[in-house]
């Protein structure tokens, strides 16, 4: 009984958040039926499956809740905000005593008499809502006593016994569409696997009629697919499972004692259910068989009374006599109190001829494409593909070692590589789930809060498809529901102050998740009132968070990120909502626990956008190795930008700037942080004239320059957590094992950030005004790319105009008109020699490669071929007018040569006439 009771539990908690989402939603269409059925159908399985499971306190409380919903599928109530609060109570009555089965085995002793009593007076349209003058008969209070799942019948909205006929004619067809379809499909999966698990219960039970355990569980799964196909609209499969349901309880109660040709009808039963099953997943609909005789059957042996035979299903059109399975009417059903010597007489001659059972073929259908898999078991195959990899990496290791001395080992090496990375990449993929898992349950809590606060908020969602590792998925949960509270209760205004402020009453708030470079973002967007930096500054310094000096200090960006420091609030009062700001040091360090980063942006008077940053798994990820002090770390490569060696004359560039050692590269100053002296090691020797090795890191959209001794390689590397003497420590991050055997310590990118300041608004303020001041004194700093025409001819272009650089084999030139071009990358690209452009001297003999720029404008390519590419420089260029040679823009000395700077539009325009003129280049022109 406990699977039965764990799978329940599993069930339930799903549908109960999907029940939040979907209430939320109707309340916003009332008029959404399907929505209100499917609502509906929730409860009354919940309430079902629970009478069995003899969980009478949880049967009454949905019974209500049942009976509410009921008058609104009806139409005999209106939904509106008191009804909604009362359903939504429903829901929680409900998940609270499921978690009281969870953890103790019981129902817990909470009272939901009150609770009960609002949902009977709502149900009986009092209170002044829906519709008043409906009948208070149609909801009868629930007894509290634990009934019978028998007892439930009288409340089925199914006939006893449909008329054969009437039903073959009177099913409609539903219709599945796209977002139906896997609701559709789910159902068909657990239906045949109960379906095979009741063939085998049936069988059982044949054999010990008394075993009331099997006949429980068979009324269960039948009750269940009952209960769902009529949500679903399948009213033939519906009507099957009704009567077979109601012969099914007169057994469980002992009304009716099973033999043979009631577990043959029950058997004939669940194949006609298959049959419907194969017909709803192969052509979207239940089949045109006809199945009024088998009802007809199941009801008279409900009603006591005998059957000459057990009709198999059949099409309406066809008959075929030889299939069905004579019984001899005195052994057909023998009630309890004249289950005499008759009936053990009986069992005789039925068991010698058992009826054959016709198996259906499905093929590979929705059920063999999926499993359920217990969520240890895939934790625990992730922990060993963890370890395959580390004994792939050090295969790998000793192979590249003793690649020349064996070759089949080396082969065999990669071919493990590979079989493992896909393994790994299979894995991965078990674990990954949808965002939108976490989402569906943040429309309820707006929509409380939203009711609680007395305000008018809108939620909306992009990105619910996005899939995150399930540890990350769990581990964000908290965080991003303190974040949304936070966002309704203190970021967006009463409907008054914000039609004041000239914005629509209704606050919007915006959830979206996307991939960017290897990473989740998300982001939590509210239309509020933003955060009032100087109010921020005033709590600050009233809570003794920094001081007055501090304060003055501060820019606008450093005082709202004021709001992640610990036990910081800008709210006037305490209450049972959270302000921005309390408790949102415990979001930050929840989300760079996982290796995450929150960032905060937000706008006085017009609103708030919180943009959270996460990995997409935390088990196994590729990392940069570099070495410091003798020892080896991992850098995770999600932060990882560029690696830049300085040389001897570049290291003497390095400049300080308030205590912090910067350089500037391609304009941009970096800040530099030497992971040495970060570590603690003794700072070796630090000469001008040593060339730097700087790996460019990026956290929280803000760059800096991490100073190591070397590059060792690149791997994958699986993260082991740091044992509690290190947890402590801000540059670290985990561990993981190396191909040798040997330890490395993963790196904290954010915590060297913040350990070092090189990321505090005054040293970024102090960066931007010297990078300021250097783009003043630069301003006719340039990027040139120089080339060679000719001999002795040195010409320069913009480097911004430069496509690309390609080189061709003069073989491959061909001849269009009076041009030379080639073929690059789908098109014909005409060439242009600049040498014949600007009659040089030639530079030699004719190369079999040539050397090209690529200028590309307006989706066309022109190869502009130099004689040899020498050099791209940076450097402050005053140009004077020379000659007015064509194509020349003019001339400046570059690296102490006197330089001519090609003007390349004139020099197309001239050589190709025409080229700006149409939209295809003039090839034929010279």
């Amino acid at each position: 009984m406990d699977d039965v009771i764990n799978e329940f539990l599993v069930e339930s908690f799903e549908n109960l958040d999907q029940l939040d989402q979907d209430l939320v939603d109707l309340e916003q269409d009332p008029s959404n039926t399907e929505l209100l059925g499917n609502v509906f159908r929730i409860i009354h399985t919940i309430k079902g499956t629970c009478g069995f499971l003899g969980f009478s306190k949880l049967e009454s409380l949905a019974h209500v809740g049942e009976n509410l919903l009921s008058r609104l599928r009806d139409l005999e109530l209106a939904l509106n905000p008191e009804i909604t609060s009362g359903v939504l109570a429903m829901f929680d009555g409900v998940r609270r005593i499921l978690s009281c089965i969870e953890s103790d085995q019981n129902e817990g002793d909470e009272d939901f008499t009150a609770l009960k009593d609002k949902l009977t007076r709502l149900t009986k349209g009092e209170s002044g809502l829906g519709d008043a003058t409906a009948p208070a008969e149609a909801a009868p209070a629930p007894q509290e006593e634990s009934a019978p799942p028998a007892n439930e019948k009288p409340e089925e909205p199914q006939p006893e016994a449909p008329a054969p006929t009437a039903a073959a004619e009177t099913h409609e067809e539903p219709e599945i569409n796209d977002e139906m379809e896997a609701v559709v499909n789910e159902f068909l999966v657990e239906s045949y696997e109960n379906l095979d698990q009741i063939d085998r219960d049936l069988v059982d039970l044949e054999q010990n009629p008394q075993d009331k355990e099997l006949l429980s569980s068979i009324f269960r799964i039948i009750h269940t697919i009952k209960g769902t196909c009529g949500f679903l609209g399948f009213s033939k499969l519906e009507s099957l499972t009704h009567v077979g349901e109601n012969l099914l309880s007169k057994l469980r109660e002992g009304e009716l004692t099973l033999n043979p040709v009631i577990a043959s009808a029950l058997l004939k039963m669940v194949d006609a259910v298959r049959q419907i099953l194969g017909s709803i997943e192969s052509d979207k609909n239940q089949g045109n068989v006809d199945y009024g005789s088998l009802i007809e059957v199941l009801s008279k042996l409900t009603k006591g009374e005998a059957v000459d035979e057990v009709p198999d299903a059949s099409p309406a059109s066809e008959e075929n006599p030889s299939e069905k399975v004579e019984a001899k009417a005195e052994t057909s059903v023998v009630p309890v109190a004249e289950n005499s010597a008759a009936s053990a007489e009986s069992v005789e001659p039925s068991a010698e001829k058992k009826p054959e059972r016709r198996q259906e073929s499905r093929g590979a259908g929705v059920s063999e494409s999926s499993i359920r898999v217990d969520v240890g078991l895939l934790d625990k195959l992730m922990n060993l593909v963890g370890e395959l990899v580390l004994a792939r990496n050090q295969i790998m290791q000793h192979s590249s070692k003793n690649d020349d001395k064996d070759s089949a080992f080396a082969a065999s090496s990669q071919h493990l590589n590979l079989i493992t990375t896909e393994l790994q990449e299979g894995v991965m993929k078990t674990r990954m789930q949808p965002i939108g898992n976490v989402w569906s349950k943040f429309p309820r809590v707006v929509r409380d809060l939203a009711v609680a606060c007395n305000k008018k908020v809108r939620i909306d969602m992009e990105g619910k498809e996005t899939e995150l590792d399930k540890t990350i998925i769990e581990a964000i949960k908290d965080p991003l529901t303190h974040i949304i509270r936070n966002s309704v209760d203190h970021g967006i205004e009463s409907p008054e102050d914000r039609i004041a402020k000239g914005k629509d009453e209704e606050g919007s708030l915006l959830l979206r998740a996307f991939h960017e470079g290897g990473q989740v973002i998300i982001e939590i967007v509210d239309d509020g009132g933003g955060i009032d930096p100087e109010r921020v500054k005033k709590k600050a310094i009233e809570k003794h968070v920094i001081t007055s000096d501090q304060a003055s200090r501060m820019g606008e960006r450093e005082l709202i990120n004021l709001i992640f420091a610990p036990g910081f609030s800008t709210a006037a009062a305490i209450t049972n909502v959270s302000g921005r700001g309390v408790g949102m040091d415990v979001v930050k360090t929840n989300i760079e626990k996982i290796g995450g980063s929150v960032d905060i942006h937000s706008k006085f008077g017009e609103g708030t956008t919180l943009k959270v940053k996460i990995p997409l798994t935390l088990a196994i990820i590729p990392a940069l190795v570099v070495t410091c002090g003798g020892e080896r770390y991992a850098i995770p490569q999600v932060n990882l930008l560029e690696l830049v060696r300085l040389d001897q004359q570049a290291n003497r560039d390095v400049e300080m700037i308030h205590g912090t050692p910067v350089y500037r590269l391609r304009g941009n100053l970096l800040p530099l942080v030497n992971l040495n002296e970060e570590l603690g090691f003794k700072q070796g020797n630090d000469n001008l004239d040593d060339a730097k090795i700087i790996v460019v890191l990026q956290v929280n959209d803000r760059h800096f320059g991490l100073v190591v001794e070397g590059i060792a390689d690149t791997e994958e590397i699986v993260v082991k957590p740091l044992s509690k003497q290190l947890k402590g420590t801000n540059a670290f991050a985990g561990a993981t094992i190396m191909g040798d055997g040997r330890v490395a310590l993963i790196l904290d990118v954010l915590g060297l950030a913040q350990s070092s300041r090189v990321l505090s608004e005054v040293a970024e303020r102090a960066l931007s005004e010297k990078t300021t001041v250097e783009a003043k004194k630069s301003a006719s700093t340039q990027n040139l790319l120089v080339f060679a025409v000719g001999q002795k001819g040195r010409m320069a272009i913009i480097l911004d105009m430069v496509g690309r650089l390609e080189e061709f084999k003069t073989s491959e030139v061909e001849k269009s008109g009076s041009l030379d071009v080639v073929q690059y990358r789908g098109e014909i690209m005409p060439l242009i020699y600049l040498s014949q452009v600007f009659s040089a001297d030639t530079y030699g003999e004719e190369k079999e490669i040539m050397q090209s720029v690529v200028y590309s404008e307006n989706g066309r390519s022109v190869g502009l071929v130099v004689d040899q590419i020498i050099d791209i420089v940076e450097e402050e260029v005053s140009i004077q007018k020379g000659s007015d040679r064509p194509g020349v823009l003019g001339t400046a000395v570059i690296k102490q040569r006197v330089t001519d700077l090609v003007d390349v539009r004139d020099v197309i325009q001239s050589t190709i006439m025409g080229y700006y003129d149409s939209e295809t280049p003039a090839l034929q022109e010279g």
